[in-house]
């Protein structure tokens, strides 16, 4: 459950402490905490007391304390704040130790899933998504093959999930090590627009987007000559 080589190094680079905090744990303690804690079932913040409790992991994390809720729930919206950078300094690590795995996993073509999550909200500031809570709803982008986050974007509730969908190809596109490419392409409807699919056509990869059942997609399906229609050739999933 141990976060793996170069985590401490990586998020100890490109996170800092902001300069008028002397007392705060170092960044990797807080964010293997937070790695741990979402294994461990745990559902907020408060949960991090009984983590500490829990005397075999502590010895397998070779961790005698666990930084507590309030100190955590600090870094986090020190991190969030735009003055400080912090969202930045996370997205370079994620991309170092993502990197770091998929240089070495012996794979060169990638299936990308792409999918918007709900994560409800209870703060004032949160915003109705269009499934009816108040909450968020990030866009995030899997690999299949080997199971990282390629690159994740924060969104409001309110924001649509079809927006931004090409940029959002093009940015896990950059984020793959030289010599290995996005092969197959994975989403629901809010991916279905022109200049995506043109996009993935245009770099020779195979895609599966759901449509909404219109009458113009059923009469374009039902002028597919029955010859055209092929079985998956690999199963991914």
């Amino acid at each position: 459950m141990q976060p793996g080589p170069g985590w401490e190094t990586a998020i100890r680079i490109d996170i800092c402490r902001p300069p008028a905090v002397t007392r705060v744990p170092a960044p990797s303690a807080i964010g293997e905490s937070l790695v741990l804690l979402l294994p461990a079932g745990g559902q907020s913040l408060e949960d991090l007391r009984e983590l500490e409790q829990e005397a075999a992991l502590m010895r397998l994390v070779s961790r005698e304390v666990i930084p507590d809720p309030d100190t955590v729930g600090d870094w986090l919206r020190r991190m969030g704040d735009p003055q400080q950078a912090g969202l930045h300094g996370l997205g370079q690590v994620r991309d170092l130790l993502n990197q770091s795995l998929l240089r070495h996993d012996g794979i060169g073509e990638y299936t990308l899933d792409a999918d918007s999550m709900q994560i409800e909200g209870e703060k004032r500031e949160t915003h109705w998504t269009y499934q009816g809570v108040k909450g968020y709803m990030p866009l995030l982008g899997f690999l299949f093959e080997t199971p990282v986050c390629l690159l994740e974007e924060f969104r409001e509730g309110n924001a649509s999930p079809s927006s931004g969908q090409l940029c959002f190809y093009r940015g896990c596109q950059a984020r793959l090590p030289s010599g290995k490419r996005i092969a197959y392409y994975r989403a629901d409807s809010a991916s279905y627009q022109a200049e995506l699919i043109n996009a993935l056509e245009a770099d020779g990869v195979v895609w599966v987007i759901t449509g909404d059942q219109n009458h113009a997609l059923k009469e374009a399906i039902r002028n597919i000559p029955e010859t055209d229609w092929n079985e998956p050739r690999v199963a991914r999933g």
